[in-house]
């Protein structure tokens, strides 16, 4: 994660998704990898092992660039966190080594002084996003698990591929819902 410069280019960027009432000398934006297409460690979910499709990168990126909001929290949204900034632009990438990612821009408004510094300086340093995907994949034969409730409990497609044994996993695809990226 590091602190962008904003050029003409990121604050029309910021203008595209906000609107024109913003006060530049008020805000700090960042860039950071939101998500990659890395195997997930969610031990003991059916995400455990999971990768992330390209296709999801790219309908989240263009969520982001076609004004949807997204908030940016710390700490996940809990119900009662006020935003402390938002996600105002994304773009999918292949990795050197092969693997996809979401890329964001996102600022953090100047309430949060403290916040920005510890940004800054890499004390923090990560981020996680909230996302509800469209359909979950056996990572063996493409079924959607999400066609069955029973597939999503006992973690095995109508196939009998059993999501986290040996090579299955799944793969999230598609964005229902992008609803927040935390600090």
């Amino acid at each position: 994660m590091k602190r962008i410069e904003l050029t003409e280019r990121i604050k029309a960027l910021i203008k595209a998704s906000v609107g024109d009432e913003i006060d530049y000398t008020q805000i700090a934006a960042f860039e950071a990898t939101a998500v990659t297409s890395l195997p997930l460690n969610k031990r003991g979910s059916i995400f455990d092992k999971g990768s992330i499709t390209a296709e999801t990168f790219i309908e989240a990126a263009n969520l982001l660039n076609t004004g949807t909001f997204v908030p940016l929290h710390t700490l996940h949204e809990q119900g009662y966190e006020i935003p402390v900034g938002r996600l105002f632009y994304g773009e999918h990438i292949k990795t050197p080594q092969g693997n996809d990612e979401l890329r964001t821009l996102f600022f953090v408004d100047g309430t949060s002084p403290d916040l920005i510094s510890r940004l800054d300086t890499g004390t923090i340093e990560e981020v996680s996003v909230g996302m509800q995907f469209k359909r979950l994949l056996c990572s063996t034969c493409n079924v959607d698990l999400m066609e069955d409730s029973d597939s999503l409990w006992t973690y095995t497609c109508k196939n009998g591929h059993v999501m986290g044994m040996g090579t299955n996993h799944v793969k999230p695809d598609g964005v229902a819902s992008f609803r927040e990226m935390s600090l």
